[in-house]
């Protein structure tokens, strides 16, 4: 995030501010899964931050990435994560049936995982 902000942001009006980014199909579907009151308070925001600058937008984007990196397991072992959720969605028995017919090899799912990193970050690693 840039060190000076132009404008600080509600957590509604960040989220309007991807809204404004993302597709009209997308957005909608988004929209359709909220309750009234939260459809009316993203709405709202939406044409609050409809004069964002680049620089603001900028600066969401870049705190969106950060939260979702502390809260993903995406270009990292996704095993933990997937693992956790198919238990919470399946019961510990039929999650662990799914997961011994969906888990990749290991060395296969290693290997994978270097076409997502950038030459500095395997040399790290190694």
């Amino acid at each position: 995030m840039s060190e000076v902000a132009i404008r600080t942001y509600t957590g509604v009006e960040r989220a309007a501010v991807l809204m404004m980014l993302v597709g009209e199909e997308e957005a909608a579907a988004i929209l359709q899964k909220l309750e009234p009151e939260e459809v009316r308070q993203l709405g709202a925001a939406m044409f609050k931050v409809a004069d964002v600058s680049e620089q603001e937008v900028e600066d969401v984007l870049d705190d969106f990435v950060d939260r979702a990196r502390e809260r993903t397991a995406i270009g990292f072992d996704p095993r933990p994560k997937i693992e956790a959720v198919m238990n919470r969605a399946l019961g510990r028995e039929k999650a662990e049936s799914v997961l011994a017919r969906i888990t990749p090899a290991e060395a296969a799912c290693e290997l994978e995982l270097l076409d997502w990193l950038d030459a500095p970050e395997i040399a790290a690693m190694i």
